[in-house]
């Protein structure tokens, strides 16, 4: 059996300046014996790995790897290989966490022990102005835990609300 409950690898790769946002919203993660957090740093050359150093030095739960610069996938495939824990997720260097929502994570995965936990995500230009949301829930939940079936169905519907908006009939005149 696995002896952390959750497994964060975040992928670094020229983010010097958002690294530590990243990390510092990790919240209830942060110097937590369940948690393992793991950055990859992937051949940065702007002071990333020194960022990753301080962060290690500041967490007692927080590693940093420097490799190769081989992409996002294989920083990912890296930190998944090193990961101990039972759960694991991916974060890139300069996404964060909204407050809150590392202890939403951790007692849902702690009060639901799912097979996957799904959570949505938004995107933020620099200036915060929300561009986007991106949610696959139900009935309005931030984090949900789903059975295998109520996954595929959340997906499967998902996807047929798209088919409709985007693939629906023309007309084109025919009598």
């Amino acid at each position: 059996m696995k002896n952390k409950q959750l497994t964060i690898v975040i992928a670094a790769y020229n983010i010097a300046g958002a690294l530590s946002r990243a990390v510092d919203s990790l919240g209830v993660c942060l110097n937590n014996d369940a948690v393992e957090i793991l950055i990859i740093n992937d051949g940065s050359t702007d002071g990333t790995q020194q960022i990753a150093d301080q962060l290690s030095a500041k967490y007692t739960n927080l590693t940093n790897y420097h490799k190769s610069n081989g992409g996002l996938s294989s920083a990912r495939n890296f930190g998944n290989q090193l990961a101990t824990a039972a759960y694991i997720t991916f974060m890139d260097g300069d996404d964060y966490l909204l407050p809150d929502a590392a202890s939403s994570l951790m007692a849902a995965l702690t009060r639901f022990k799912p097979d996957m936990l799904c959570f949505g995500y938004a995107k933020v230009a620099e200036d915060g102005t929300q561009l986007s949301t991106h949610v696959l829930h139900r009935a309005g939940h931030a984090i949900d835990a789903l059975t295998n079936d109520e996954l595929v169905d959340a997906i499967l519907t998902r996807m047929m609300n798209q088919l409709r908006v985007t693939c629906q009939p023309k007309s084109f005149g025919m009598r």
